[in-house]
Protein backbone atom coordinates (compact mmCIF):
# COMPACT_ATOMS: atom_id res chain seq x y z
CA UNK A 1 0.00 0.00 0.00
CA UNK A 2 2.78 2.43 0.61
CA UNK A 3 3.66 2.23 -3.31
CA UNK A 4 -0.08 3.08 -3.59
CA UNK A 5 -0.09 6.03 -1.72
CA UNK A 6 3.48 7.03 -3.03
CA UNK A 7 1.92 6.89 -6.65
CA UNK A 8 -0.83 9.37 -5.75
CA UNK A 9 1.22 11.99 -3.88
CA UNK A 10 3.61 12.18 -7.09
CA UNK A 11 0.67 12.29 -9.52
CA UNK A 12 -0.79 15.51 -6.86
CA UNK A 13 -4.38 16.07 -8.52
CA UNK A 14 -4.27 14.12 -11.88
CA UNK A 15 -6.12 11.10 -12.76
CA UNK A 16 -4.17 7.74 -12.28
CA UNK A 17 -4.93 3.89 -13.24
CA UNK A 18 -2.33 1.27 -11.61
CA UNK A 19 -2.78 -2.13 -13.60
CA UNK A 20 -2.80 -5.17 -10.61
CA UNK A 21 -2.80 -8.63 -10.22
CA UNK A 22 -4.37 -10.34 -7.15
CA UNK A 23 -3.42 -14.60 -7.88
CA UNK A 24 -0.97 -16.27 -10.07
CA UNK A 25 -2.55 -19.77 -9.62
CA UNK A 26 -0.94 -20.65 -5.51
CA UNK A 27 -2.93 -23.87 -4.70
CA UNK A 28 -3.41 -22.61 -1.48
CA UNK A 29 -5.05 -19.36 -2.37
CA UNK A 30 -8.44 -19.23 -3.04
CA UNK A 31 -8.93 -16.51 -6.11
CA UNK A 32 -11.89 -14.93 -4.47
CA UNK A 33 -10.11 -14.21 -1.12
CA UNK A 34 -7.34 -12.90 -3.35
CA UNK A 35 -9.09 -10.20 -5.01
CA UNK A 36 -10.80 -9.00 -2.44
CA UNK A 37 -7.03 -8.92 -0.18
CA UNK A 38 -6.13 -6.65 -3.29
CA UNK A 39 -9.58 -4.49 -3.64
CA UNK A 40 -9.65 -3.42 0.13
CA UNK A 41 -6.16 -2.40 -0.21
CA UNK A 42 -6.76 -0.41 -3.40
CA UNK A 43 -9.81 1.01 -2.09
CA UNK A 44 -8.51 1.92 1.19
CA UNK A 45 -5.31 3.81 -0.68
CA UNK A 46 -8.00 5.62 -2.65
CA UNK A 47 -6.34 3.80 -5.63
CA UNK A 48 -8.23 2.78 -9.15
CA UNK A 49 -9.75 -1.27 -8.20
CA UNK A 50 -8.51 -3.46 -10.89
CA UNK A 51 -8.50 -6.96 -11.21
CA UNK A 52 -6.99 -9.27 -14.54
CA UNK A 53 -6.45 -12.90 -14.98
CA UNK A 54 -3.17 -14.17 -13.46
CA UNK A 55 -0.54 -11.70 -15.70
CA UNK A 56 -2.61 -10.22 -18.81
CA UNK A 57 -4.54 -6.98 -19.12
CA UNK A 58 -7.98 -8.59 -19.84
CA UNK A 59 -10.53 -10.88 -17.93
CA UNK A 60 -10.77 -11.74 -13.89
CA UNK A 61 -9.51 -14.45 -11.62
CA UNK A 62 -13.24 -14.29 -10.44
CA UNK A 63 -15.93 -12.48 -11.80
CA UNK A 64 -18.53 -12.90 -9.00
CA UNK A 65 -15.50 -11.38 -6.44
CA UNK A 66 -15.08 -8.41 -8.62
CA UNK A 67 -18.99 -7.98 -9.03
CA UNK A 68 -19.31 -8.09 -5.28
CA UNK A 69 -17.07 -5.38 -5.05
CA UNK A 70 -17.75 -3.17 -7.37
CA UNK A 71 -21.21 -3.15 -6.18
CA UNK A 72 -20.19 -2.19 -2.58
CA UNK A 73 -17.60 0.40 -4.55
CA UNK A 74 -20.68 1.99 -6.25
CA UNK A 75 -22.87 2.96 -3.00
CA UNK A 76 -19.85 4.37 -1.49
CA UNK A 77 -18.13 5.89 -4.14
CA UNK A 78 -18.24 9.63 -2.89
CA UNK A 79 -16.65 8.69 0.27
CA UNK A 80 -13.75 6.72 -1.42
CA UNK A 81 -12.86 8.49 -4.10
CA UNK A 82 -13.40 12.14 -3.03
CA UNK A 83 -10.27 14.15 -2.60
CA UNK A 84 -8.48 13.18 1.10
CA UNK A 85 -7.20 16.40 2.57
CA UNK A 86 -4.51 16.19 5.35
CA UNK A 87 -5.45 17.41 9.17
CA UNK A 88 -2.83 16.60 10.94
CA UNK A 89 -0.27 14.15 9.87
CA UNK A 90 3.28 13.69 9.94
CA UNK A 91 5.01 14.33 6.84
CA UNK A 92 7.85 11.63 5.12
CA UNK A 93 9.33 12.80 2.43
CA UNK A 94 9.24 11.16 -0.87
CA UNK A 95 12.78 11.83 -3.25
CA UNK A 96 12.68 10.36 -6.38
CA UNK A 97 16.54 11.44 -7.02
CA UNK A 98 17.62 9.17 -3.80
CA UNK A 99 15.16 6.56 -4.95
CA UNK A 100 16.91 6.26 -8.57
CA UNK A 101 20.08 6.83 -7.42
CA UNK A 102 20.47 4.49 -3.86
CA UNK A 103 17.04 2.69 -4.45
CA UNK A 104 18.78 -0.37 -1.80
CA UNK A 105 19.21 1.73 0.91
CA UNK A 106 16.44 4.58 0.14
CA UNK A 107 13.52 1.39 0.08
CA UNK A 108 14.06 0.44 3.73
CA UNK A 109 14.75 3.76 4.54
CA UNK A 110 11.45 4.92 3.30
CA UNK A 111 9.35 1.95 3.59
CA UNK A 112 10.31 1.36 7.74
CA UNK A 113 9.42 4.94 7.97
CA UNK A 114 6.02 4.59 6.51
CA UNK A 115 5.15 1.22 7.93
CA UNK A 116 6.03 2.92 11.31
CA UNK A 117 3.23 5.53 10.68
CA UNK A 118 0.96 2.99 9.77
CA UNK A 119 0.91 0.59 11.71
CA UNK A 120 0.81 3.02 15.00
CA UNK A 121 -2.04 4.25 12.97
CA UNK A 122 -0.27 7.79 12.86
CA UNK A 123 -1.52 10.11 10.25
CA UNK A 124 1.02 10.51 7.03
CA UNK A 125 1.52 12.71 4.36
CA UNK A 126 3.83 11.47 1.69
CA UNK A 127 5.45 15.44 0.74
CA UNK A 128 7.53 15.25 -3.08
CA UNK A 129 9.41 17.89 -4.32
CA UNK A 130 6.52 19.42 -5.56
CA UNK A 131 4.18 19.20 -2.59
CA UNK A 132 7.35 20.61 -0.27
CA UNK A 133 6.18 24.30 -0.12
CA UNK A 134 2.41 23.31 0.66
CA UNK A 135 3.03 21.29 2.95
CA UNK A 136 1.09 22.87 6.18
CA UNK A 137 1.74 20.33 9.33
CA UNK A 138 4.17 20.74 12.30
CA UNK A 139 6.16 17.14 11.90
CA UNK A 140 8.25 16.46 8.80
CA UNK A 141 10.81 13.92 7.99
CA UNK A 142 13.27 13.23 5.86
CA UNK A 143 14.35 9.54 5.66
CA UNK A 144 18.07 9.24 4.63
CA UNK A 145 17.28 11.44 1.27
CA UNK A 146 20.83 11.27 0.14
CA UNK A 147 20.49 13.30 -2.96
CA UNK A 148 18.74 16.73 -2.38
CA UNK A 149 19.23 19.49 -5.13
CA UNK A 150 19.72 23.52 -4.61
CA UNK A 151 15.93 24.01 -5.06
CA UNK A 152 14.91 21.29 -2.64
CA UNK A 153 17.55 23.02 0.38
CA UNK A 154 16.13 26.51 -0.76
CA UNK A 155 12.35 25.38 0.38
CA UNK A 156 14.34 23.56 3.39
CA UNK A 157 15.54 26.82 4.79
CA UNK A 158 12.67 28.47 4.20
CA UNK A 159 10.44 25.80 5.84
CA UNK A 160 13.03 26.38 8.74
CA UNK A 161 13.12 30.13 8.64
CA UNK A 162 9.30 30.22 9.07
CA UNK A 163 9.41 28.34 12.31
CA UNK A 164 6.04 26.98 12.19
CA UNK A 165 7.38 23.39 11.85
CA UNK A 166 9.84 21.04 13.60
CA UNK A 167 11.74 19.15 10.75
CA UNK A 168 13.79 15.60 11.41
CA UNK A 169 16.87 14.73 9.11
CA UNK A 170 18.41 11.22 9.65
CA UNK A 171 21.53 9.54 8.80
CA UNK A 172 22.58 10.42 5.07
CA UNK A 173 20.87 13.05 4.00
CA UNK A 174 22.00 15.98 1.87
CA UNK A 175 25.23 14.37 1.19
CA UNK A 176 24.75 14.01 -2.44
CA UNK A 177 23.64 16.53 -5.12
CA UNK A 178 20.58 16.01 -7.33
CA UNK A 179 23.47 15.09 -9.85
CA UNK A 180 24.45 12.16 -7.65
CA UNK A 181 27.58 13.97 -6.94
CA UNK A 182 29.33 14.17 -3.11
CA UNK A 183 29.08 17.64 -1.82
CA UNK A 184 32.30 18.10 0.41
CA UNK A 185 30.19 19.85 3.47
CA UNK A 186 27.59 18.51 5.52
CA UNK A 187 25.02 20.94 4.70
CA UNK A 188 22.17 19.90 6.74
CA UNK A 189 24.36 19.67 9.78
CA UNK A 190 24.86 23.44 9.20
CA UNK A 191 21.06 23.93 8.55
CA UNK A 192 20.28 21.99 11.77
CA UNK A 193 23.34 24.17 13.38
CA UNK A 194 21.48 27.17 12.35
CA UNK A 195 18.01 26.15 13.05
CA UNK A 196 18.25 24.54 16.32
CA UNK A 197 14.75 24.75 17.99
CA UNK A 198 13.42 23.85 14.40
CA UNK A 199 15.27 21.15 13.29
CA UNK A 200 16.74 17.58 14.50
CA UNK A 201 19.55 15.65 12.80
CA UNK A 202 19.42 11.65 13.81
CA UNK A 203 23.38 10.37 12.99
CA UNK A 204 21.01 6.69 12.25
CA UNK A 205 18.49 5.75 10.33
CA UNK A 206 15.54 4.63 12.48
CA UNK A 207 13.14 3.81 9.54
CA UNK A 208 15.77 1.73 8.20
CA UNK A 209 15.96 -0.02 11.14
CA UNK A 210 12.04 -0.68 11.52
CA UNK A 211 12.16 -1.50 7.63
CA UNK A 212 14.80 -4.18 8.53
CA UNK A 213 13.20 -5.68 11.41
CA UNK A 214 9.75 -5.36 9.22
CA UNK A 215 11.41 -8.30 6.52
CA UNK A 216 10.95 -10.72 9.26
CA UNK A 217 9.12 -9.62 12.24
CA UNK A 218 5.87 -9.48 10.24
CA UNK A 219 5.50 -12.75 9.53
CA UNK A 220 6.05 -13.95 12.30
CA UNK A 221 3.71 -11.56 14.45
CA UNK A 222 0.78 -10.95 12.20
CA UNK A 223 0.74 -14.35 10.85
CA UNK A 224 0.24 -15.55 14.32
CA UNK A 225 -1.88 -12.67 15.41
CA UNK A 226 0.59 -11.14 17.64
CA UNK A 227 1.80 -7.64 18.49
CA UNK A 228 4.65 -6.04 16.76
CA UNK A 229 7.51 -7.52 18.88
CA UNK A 230 10.19 -4.41 18.04
CA UNK A 231 12.06 -3.54 20.45
CA UNK A 232 13.54 -0.27 18.87
CA UNK A 233 17.12 1.17 18.85
CA UNK A 234 18.34 4.29 20.41
CA UNK A 235 17.37 6.40 17.30
CA UNK A 236 14.06 4.50 17.41
CA UNK A 237 13.55 6.04 21.13
CA UNK A 238 14.52 9.29 19.81
CA UNK A 239 12.03 9.37 17.42
CA UNK A 240 9.31 8.47 20.00
CA UNK A 241 10.28 11.65 21.68
CA UNK A 242 10.24 13.68 18.46
CA UNK A 243 6.33 12.48 17.72
CA UNK A 244 5.33 12.64 20.95
CA UNK A 245 6.34 16.54 21.16
CA UNK A 246 5.46 17.51 17.53
CA UNK A 247 2.69 15.05 16.36
CA UNK A 248 -0.72 16.14 17.49
CA UNK A 249 -3.11 13.86 16.62
CA UNK A 250 -6.63 14.73 14.77
CA UNK A 251 -7.68 11.01 15.66
CA UNK A 252 -5.76 7.94 17.10
CA UNK A 253 -6.76 4.86 16.47
CA UNK A 254 -5.96 1.91 18.81
CA UNK A 255 -5.66 -2.17 19.48
CA UNK A 256 -5.45 -1.77 15.38
CA UNK A 257 -2.17 -4.02 14.89
CA UNK A 258 -2.03 -5.86 11.49
CA UNK A 259 -3.67 -3.20 10.26
CA UNK A 260 -3.08 -0.12 7.49
CA UNK A 261 -4.84 2.84 8.32
CA UNK A 262 -5.35 6.77 6.86
CA UNK A 263 -6.74 9.07 8.47
CA UNK A 264 -7.79 12.13 6.23
CA UNK A 265 -10.92 14.67 5.85
CA UNK A 266 -13.25 13.98 3.03
CA UNK A 267 -15.49 16.59 2.52
CA UNK A 268 -14.94 18.30 5.36
CA UNK A 269 -15.42 15.29 7.70
CA UNK A 270 -12.32 13.21 9.42
CA UNK A 271 -12.65 9.55 8.24
CA UNK A 272 -10.44 6.90 8.51
CA UNK A 273 -9.29 4.06 6.23
CA UNK A 274 -8.50 0.99 7.83
CA UNK A 275 -6.62 -2.16 5.50
CA UNK A 276 -6.56 -5.32 8.01
CA UNK A 277 -4.23 -7.82 7.13
CA UNK A 278 -3.92 -9.91 10.25
CA UNK A 279 -2.98 -13.49 10.13
CA UNK A 280 -2.25 -13.26 5.68
CA UNK A 281 0.87 -14.67 4.93
CA UNK A 282 1.77 -15.39 0.80
CA UNK A 283 0.77 -18.57 -0.60
CA UNK A 284 -0.24 -19.84 2.67
CA UNK A 285 -3.21 -17.95 3.92
CA UNK A 286 -5.24 -14.90 2.26
CA UNK A 287 -8.17 -15.08 5.14
CA UNK A 288 -7.50 -12.38 7.76
CA UNK A 289 -8.15 -12.76 11.20
CA UNK A 290 -11.16 -10.15 12.28
CA UNK A 291 -9.68 -7.26 14.23
CA UNK A 292 -12.46 -7.33 17.49
CA UNK A 293 -10.97 -4.54 20.19
CA UNK A 294 -10.36 -1.79 18.18
CA UNK A 295 -10.65 2.36 19.15
CA UNK A 296 -10.90 5.12 17.56
CA UNK A 297 -11.07 8.55 18.88
CA UNK A 298 -11.69 11.93 17.33
CA UNK A 299 -10.22 14.95 19.01
CA UNK A 300 -11.82 18.45 19.23
CA UNK A 301 -15.52 17.41 17.90
CA UNK A 302 -17.46 20.69 18.64
CA UNK A 303 -21.20 19.05 17.46
CA UNK A 304 -22.39 17.18 20.83
CA UNK A 305 -24.67 15.21 18.59
CA UNK A 306 -21.91 13.86 16.24
CA UNK A 307 -21.92 10.24 15.49
CA UNK A 308 -19.46 7.92 13.24
CA UNK A 309 -20.49 6.39 10.07
CA UNK A 310 -19.07 2.90 10.46
CA UNK A 311 -18.75 0.78 7.07
CA UNK A 312 -17.29 -2.58 7.07
CA UNK A 313 -15.49 -3.57 3.64
CA UNK A 314 -18.06 -5.48 1.70
CA UNK A 315 -20.84 -4.67 4.30
CA UNK A 316 -23.40 -1.92 5.25
CA UNK A 317 -23.35 1.08 6.88
CA UNK A 318 -23.92 1.86 10.73
CA UNK A 319 -23.75 4.46 12.83
CA UNK A 320 -22.12 4.31 16.17
CA UNK A 321 -22.93 7.03 18.90
CA UNK A 322 -19.57 6.30 20.86
CA UNK A 323 -18.49 7.71 24.33
CA UNK A 324 -17.84 11.41 24.96
CA UNK A 325 -14.69 13.09 27.09
CA UNK A 326 -15.26 16.59 26.92
CA UNK A 327 -14.44 17.80 23.30
CA UNK A 328 -13.49 13.82 22.26
CA UNK A 329 -15.34 11.00 21.19
CA UNK A 330 -14.42 7.82 21.28
CA UNK A 331 -16.00 4.43 19.78
CA UNK A 332 -15.21 0.75 20.14
CA UNK A 333 -15.45 -0.92 16.89
CA UNK A 334 -17.50 -3.51 15.86
CA UNK A 335 -15.82 -6.85 14.41
CA UNK A 336 -14.27 -6.33 10.93
CA UNK A 337 -12.88 -8.54 8.51
CA UNK A 338 -10.88 -7.45 6.00
CA UNK A 339 -11.42 -3.59 6.89
CA UNK A 340 -13.46 -0.94 7.30
CA UNK A 341 -14.14 2.95 7.11
CA UNK A 342 -15.23 5.12 9.63
CA UNK A 343 -16.50 8.98 8.99
CA UNK A 344 -17.57 11.62 11.67
CA UNK A 345 -21.10 12.68 10.43
CA UNK A 346 -23.14 16.47 11.44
Amino acid sequence: MIAMYSFRAMAEEKPTWMLSYSWDGEEKINPSDAIKNLFVSQVMSGTNPWDAARHVMSGSNDYDARTQVYKWIKENEQLIYSKREPIAPVGVYFSPATRDYFSDSWERSYFGTMELLMHKGMEFEIVTPGTLNKFKSGLLIFPDVKSLGEEELKQIEAILKEGKKHVVFTQHTGEYDSTRKKVEKHRIKSLVQGYKENATYIDDDPGADFGKFMEWGYDVSMYNDKDLQYQGSKSYEEMEKIYGKFYLPSVEIKGAAGCVSQVASVKGKPTVFIANFTGLKSKENAIPIPRREVSVTFHNVGNKEALVKFIPFLGKAIDLKGVRNENDLTVSLPAFSRGAILTLTD
